[in-house]
């Protein structure tokens, strides 16, 4: 599959937040660093699963729905793609006030794309997705 097609497959697995998908889409050996109010946080797999699934639960519990806007892509080398997502929460037709910013990694193994790197700029203002 080609990367364009397979990066909606990704967002589409975020947005409707199917855990079992991004399970698949996520490398084992996936490295990741967030920044949330000034620390640092680096993380790998299993600790990108608890948070995906704690993402999840708390937009099906609170009937949210994820606004995820795609900023740029880059090809960095043949099988590898970067693409910079913006990502926030909607809760009653209302942005939550924080956003995130990921650059994202993704890499062809073996004939199938995954993310194996996070750059991770936590808890922006959401206000700042209507800027790109």
């Amino acid at each position: 599959m080609d990367f364009q097609n397979w990066l909606e497959q990704y967002k589409t697995a975020w947005t409707t937040c199917d855990l079992d998908k991004m399970k698949e889409y996520i490398a084992k050996d996936y490295q990741a660093r967030e920044i949330r109010r000034g620390e640092l946080m680096d993380f790998g797999y299993e600790e990108s699963i608890n948070g995906w699934e704690q993402g999840f639960q708390f937009v099906q519990e609170s009937d949210g729905v994820w606004e995820l806007k795609q900023l740029n892509h880059y090809s960095l080398h043949p099988n590898q793609e970067m693409v910079v997502l913006m990502a926030t929460i909607r809760l009653n037709d209302k942005r939550v006030p924080t956003a995130n910013l990921f650059f994202e990694t993704f890499e062809e193994k073996e004939g199938a794309w995954q993310l194996v790197r996070s750059y991770i700029e936590a808890g922006l203002p959401s206000d700042n997705i209507d800027e790109y």
